[in-house]
């Protein structure tokens, strides 16, 4: 379970919200995948995996100057199961690597709905790990992200939004039960929303993503496994303006995969508070 992923923006969250305000979040993750698939055949149909993870997210807004900024971590905690990968089969529960992020709007103009905003992430190396198990929630290894990410207003109750990252991955040197040294190559990703409201507190928004490279290597040696994965999202979202609140309900899956197993659903419930 080393593969890694994008960093999915909330459609509609690179509005910032006014400096000095803190947010709360909960985020409940399902995700399911069936079917192994290498250089984009279906190898091993009955391998699946059941992943379910809940999040805590603290965030702080403030300003840069004239900037509008954001920081906060995120706390994973969750259970994984995988069965049908011979020699990777398992399960592991416990918490994950948090999620530190520092984010920063260069240009945020409110009246006409237009944002330009950039973010790096940092993923510390704290999560359950053990390199006698096939699967695990922390993966022994910190990441880097940066993203940079753009909003407009299209129409008057109609958003368009699109990102871009590029994910850094630092070595495992102490994989699996050999004790070999993980390596991966940059990992590319692309998403792009259209979100409509429908009123001032609610609205429903499609999304589209694909993420591209990421080849991993043991000991220096390519393991040819290189991500091309396609994916979409819906989300609906309903504001609740009198608790200062939010829930978002987002359910998706993969298009298709090249390397790994396909994800067949994504059901993932946010709730957030604001004070």
């Amino acid at each position: 379970m080393e593969k890694a992923h994008a960093i999915d923006l909330i459609p509609g969250e690179l509005e910032p919200r006014a400096a000095g305000r803190s947010v709360v979040q909960t985020i409940y993750t399902n995700q399911q995948r069936q079917g192994f698939y290498s250089n984009g055949n279906k190898v091993l149909p009955a391998a699946a995996a059941d992943v379910d993870i809940l999040q805590l997210r603290l965030a702080h807004t403030f300003s840069l100057g004239d900037y509008p900024a954001v920081v906060y971590v995120q706390q994973p905690w969750g259970h994984v199961k995988v069965e049908g990968l011979p020699g990777a089969s398992g399960s592991a529960n416990g918490s994950a690597d948090t999620m530190l992020l520092f984010g920063l709007w260069p240009y945020a103009n409110r009246e006409t709905g237009t944002y330009f905003a950039v973010g790096a992430y940092y993923f510390v190396n704290d999560g359950n790990y053990d390199n006698n198990r096939n699967v695990n929630l922390g993966e022994n290894r910190s990441k880097y992200v940066l993203q940079a990410a753009y909003q407009m207003r299209l129409a008057e109750r109609l958003e368009w939004a699109l990102a871009a990252d590029a994910m850094q991955f630092g070595d495992n040197a102490n994989y699996s039960a050999r004790k070999v040294r993980l390596s991966q190559d940059t990992l590319w990703s692309l998403q792009t929303s259209l979100n409509y409201r429908f009123t001032p507190v609610t609205a429903m928004a499609l999304a589209l993503f694909r993420s591209v490279g990421g080849e991993t290597q043991l000991n220096g040696v390519d393991r040819h496994d290189a991500t091309r994965v396609d994916r979409w999202q819906v989300t609906g979202s309903y504001l609740m303006p009198d608790i200062a609140g939010a829930i978002h309900l987002q359910y998706g899956r993969d298009f298709s995969t090249q390397n790994g197993l396909l994800e067949t659903r994504r059901v993932v419930l946010r709730f957030s508070k604001s004070f």
